[in-house]
């Protein structure tokens, strides 16, 4: 029987691997350069048009964070997540790569739903209730202040005179409508900010009346800890109370509406606080 010479096959499998060495060298260097010299070329929005975000602004910025950086490294989770939180606009967003060196991009933008002016912001609302941008501004000058010899405009908004610059441009460029919020405490009307708006509710409050009287805008809304009241184009007012639910009394909203609509019942105020709605 041969014995086995543990030298002589050491130094035959150290041999072997020194032979295959250099290709194992080359190839991690082929992998390294080929790392460094496949980049990304572009970023690109897929969107046709973006209704509130800037598409050219957004392209230009992610390009310039990213171009040039490797292709097969880059983690396309995070410039989704990166996008998303760029802009209060943006919902989602998904990034793609596309080969042979192109990073794709599709977002999904929130939809306006109102504006909403305090005595000194401007909140815009999505179709979600999510409050997408929230703006400071000086106090309005009444029209008369601005022009006092100009004509009335008959299509103005029925609170014109209390609408700030900032807040109608949003509107404008929106198409959205707007609602001017108060905080009245003792029957005095105070000055609200933002962060003090029930917004929820008042979300689903407004949802609620536009479903039932279509083309008749909620365009004042008053508010304290306790209570929260719509005033209507038509002169009709919906209170509510803050302390007991909400959704509930919207359903009494939706009866009670059916009920005065069958009956032709001529009324100023709706009252959903109490088990048995009151009208007034």
């Amino acid at each position: 029987m041969k014995r086995l010479d543990i030298r002589k096959l050491s130094n035959k499998y150290t041999f072997k691997k020194l032979r295959q060495a250099p290709w194992a060298i080359f190839g991690l260097l082929l992998v390294v350069i080929v790392m460094k010299f496949w980049t990304i070329d572009a970023i690109a929005f897929t969107n046709t048009s973006l209704k509130y975000v800037d598409k050219a602004a957004q392209e230009a910025y992610f390009n310039q964070r990213y171009r040039g950086k490797p292709f097969l490294l880059t983690n396309t989770n995070k410039i989704s997540q990166e996008v998303t939180e760029s802009s209060s606009y943006i919902k989602t967003s998904y990034a793609s790569k596309q080969f042979p060196n192109k990073i794709a991009v599709e977002v999904e933008e929130y939809e306006a739903f109102l504006v909403l002016q305090t005595a000194s912001e401007c909140a815009v609302l999505s179709t979600e209730g999510t409050v997408l941008e929230i703006k400071t501004y000086d106090q309005p000058q009444s029209d008369e202040q601005k022009s006092p010899n100009s004509a009335p405009d008959e299509n103005r908004h029925p609170l014109q005179n209390q609408v700030s610059d900032v807040c109608n441009a949003y509107v404008r460029q929106f198409h959205t409508p707007l609602v001017y919020a108060v905080e009245v405490n003792a029957n005095q009307e105070v000055g609200t900010q933002v962060r003090n708006i029930p917004f929820d509710e008042i979300y689903a409050s407004i949802k609620v009346v536009n479903a039932l009287y279509p083309g008749v805008a909620v365009i004042r809304i008053e508010h304290n800890n306790s209570l929260l009241k719509l005033h209507l184009a038509d002169g009709h007012r919906i209170v509510l109370s803050l302390g007991s639910d909400v959704e509930i009394q919207l359903k009494r909203l939706i009866l009670i509406s059916a009920e005065i609509q069958k009956s032709d019942l001529e009324y100023e105020e709706i009252d959903l606080q109490y088990e048995a709605p009151v009208v007034r």
